[in-house]
């Protein structure tokens, strides 16, 4: 499975690695973003910047998307012991 942040209107999701397998869900997902002029960054994210983007307003989505599986909406993140809600806020 594959996660992915729209952060800034920039579409972030972590670079294929022994972890995170490339795969056609993954990749149309990419293409479709990139297709509708959205900026993706397949890059590393901490979660760090998860939680200020999110406290400052800047998180606007967050899903799961797999190959065997469905593209499914966060709602919320655990970091350190603390849950961040409401994800999805974009309309």
């Amino acid at each position: 499975m594959n996660v992915f942040f729209l952060i800034n209107d920039k579409l972030i999701t972590p670079p294929l690695s022994e972890t995170i397998l490339a795969g056609v869900t993954r990749d149309a997902i990419i293409a479709l973003a990139r297709h509708e002029g959205v900026i993706v960054e397949e890059r590393k994210i901490s979660a760090g910047e998860l939680l200020t983007a999110h406290q400052t307003g800047k998180l606007q989505e967050a899903f799961g998307a797999g190959t065997a599986a469905v593209t499914a909406a966060i709602s919320t993140i655990g970091i350190k012991g603390k849950p961040s809600n409401s994800f999805n806020r974009r309309k």
